[in-house]
């Protein structure tokens, strides 16, 4: 298995995509302050169609 990084996930019209572990998933690389606590929480903003967006708070895993 090998995973590929991509810059964008499209989502069409009144459909859905699940994020879940050994599928489609956010990986969060390079931060500032170091990588957080496994089973601590960190603030994730999505953007949709460049200007919409969402807040949610994720949970750090190592794997699923």
């Amino acid at each position: 298995m090998k995973m590929l990084p991509i810059n964008a996930i499209v989502v069409g019209s009144n459909k859905q995509v699940q994020l879940a572990p050994m599928g489609l998933h956010v990986m969060i690389t390079n931060l500032a302050l170091g990588v957080p606590a496994e089973g601590s929480t960190l603030p994730l903003t999505l953007t949709f169609g460049g200007s919409e967006t969402t807040s949610l708070d994720v949970k750090v895993t190592s794997r699923p």
